[in-house]
């Protein structure tokens, strides 16, 4: 996946990665991209200023470990 297709599924599909049909690849590019990182922290703080938001802990988790570089459990 690469940062254009990043931001396609942010505007058609929304914040929660664990609900596109490609969240792996998603994963994989937040670990290695800041803009992505960037891109749906954005993308989170616009849906919690609009309203509650939650995400799946276990998603958000492995979202925070593969940016960050941490192996996953």
């Amino acid at each position: 996946m690469d940062l254009s297709v990043f931001r396609q599924r942010l505007s058609t599909l929304g914040a929660d990665i664990g609900r596109w049909p490609d969240s792996d690849e998603a994963v994989a590019l937040l670990a290695a991209s800041d803009e992505a990182v960037a891109l749906l922290a954005a993308a989170l703080s616009e849906r919690a200023e609009a309203g509650s938001y939650a995400l799946d802990s276990a998603l958000t988790d492995a979202v925070l470990d593969a940016s960050l570089g941490r192996p996953a459990d």
